[in-house]
């Protein structure tokens, strides 16, 4: 709806750039990217606060700490800052220089450990939109792959499958939108790497969940009078400027 909105108000401002431009006016002062932005922000707003902590897995607690490869660490579940786990298991984290990030290690023998998780719960407000973003890299193949899902969501609360990472060392960018489930405000953040044998794992940084707020909804009516009101102006100061000539 918000992307509707967005068109439409790019629309009706075109239309009304074209009257203010055959008024031939040289010093307006009203463009066509600043009505589009009013327009928009009449409808539509964002808040931009991040409701994922420790999206970016530089903040760990103190202990917890288990073994060290000296690029990554492991840490006993509920070590790394507001993420868990499930089932007692592991928390890997990565450092490339000052960068810390998560693997979804898809290559532990250990029989106590299989699939590794990461999640986080997080308090949504009933039926509204949020975004999700997070980055992701191959941890060494390009057949690496991993699931999430947002439980309790109306859209993502089923696992979903990521497995376009072609390239090893670079870093991919996820942005999805969900509504919130209509009766129950938990919902939890969920990935996983399963163990299948053949594979290694992969990445996870900069998670981020933000709610996007839509203040109102523009009928047609709407959309038309708004129009309307701009092409009036743009013939009014049309006319005042004939006069001032």
């Amino acid at each position: 709806m918000v992307g509707i909105i967005y068109a439409l108000s790019n629309l009706c401002c075109e239309w009304t750039f074209i009257f203010f431009r055959s008024g031939e006016m040289k010093n307006t002062y009203i463009g066509k990217q600043w009505l589009s932005t009013i327009f928009t922000l009449l409808f539509v707003s964002s808040v931009n606060a991040n409701l994922i902590e420790n999206g970016d897995f530089e903040t760990v607690t103190s202990g917890g700490f288990v073994k060290s490869w000296g690029v990554s660490n492991l840490y006993d579940e509920g070590s790394v800052e507001n993420w868990r786990a499930g089932n007692n298991d592991y928390i890997e984290l990565w450092t490339e220089g000052s960068n810390s990030f998560a693997e979804l290690n898809a290559d532990w023998s250990s029989s106590e450990q299989t699939d590794w998780v990461l999640k986080q719960t997080v308090q949504l407000d009933l039926n509204m939109g949020y975004k999700l973003s997070f980055q992701y890299r191959a941890r060494q193949d390009d057949n690496e792959a991993f699931r999430f899902k947002v439980t309790n969501s109306q859209e993502l609360s089923s696992w979903n499958t990521i497995n376009d990472h072609d390239l090893i060392n670079q870093w991919y960018t996820y942005e999805g939108f969900f509504t919130a489930s209509a009766t129950k405000t938990k919902h939890v953040l969920n990935f996983r790497s399963e163990n299948d044998g053949d594979t290694y794992g992969n990445f996870i940084d900069n998670v981020s969940l933000t709610k996007v707020i839509q203040t109102a909804v523009p009928s047609p009516g709407s959309l038309l009078l708004f129009a309307l009101g701009m092409i009036g102006l743009g013939f009014y100061r049309k006319r005042d400027s004939t006069l001032l000539t």
